[in-house]
């Protein structure tokens, strides 16, 4: 997809992102995650996916681990704005991890069919299979989201979402266009 940005972990961002990851899972152990949809993946490795999505769009704004809302306040419990910019918009990042190569679509996807974004932004990230880099694929905002998006089942029950080849290019993003300008 054209305008995608890429993110290499380095190995001490990817020593922070797995104990950060563990702390997130032993904080949300007692809270029962209605939400969460892909039984494929343990808890530990979806509080991974997530940070190290959030992470990946935090770096590119020279933010810290420690912005991350799955940092801050455990899986599930920032509702829905995962990051605080410097500009003062936030965003609801959605990581995915495919298991294998398919040519099956990504989509950006809430928990429920509710066609409404908890953030500024919505912004879909890609973490490879080996852990060691992410694809930031595309971003929308809450207008787009609901004019492109709609009611899926991927065959972990109803939810409303967009494609990634509908979202827009990163490389447009106006909160990477405001940190240029004002950097």
């Amino acid at each position: 997809m054209q305008g995608e940005i890429f993110v290499r972990f380095s190995p001490q961002e990817l020593d922070d992102l797995d104990w950060a990851a563990r702390k997130a899972t032993m904080r949300s152990a007692h809270i029962p995650n209605p939400t969460r949809r892909d039984l494929s993946k343990t808890q530990a490795e979806a509080d991974w996916i997530g940070l190290a999505s959030e992470w990946s769009v935090a770096s590119m704004f020279g933010l810290s681990i420690r912005n991350c809302g799955t940092y801050l306040k455990g899986m599930e419990m920032d509702g829905g704005r995962d990051l605080a910019l410097p500009c003062g918009r936030s965003v609801q990042v959605k990581g995915i991890q495919l298991r294998t190569n398919t040519n099956h679509p990504m989509w950006f996807a809430l928990e429920n069919t509710t066609p409404r974004l908890g953030a500024d932004f919505g912004v879909l990230v890609l973490i490879r299979k080996d852990r060691e880099s992410a694809r930031i694929v595309g971003y929308t905002t809450r207008l787009h989201f609901i004019a492109r998006g709609r009611v899926l089942d991927l065959g972990t029950g109803a939810r409303f979402g967009i494609r990634a080849d509908r979202m827009l290019p990163m490389n447009e993003w106006p909160p990477l266009k405001w940190r240029r300008k004002y950097a």
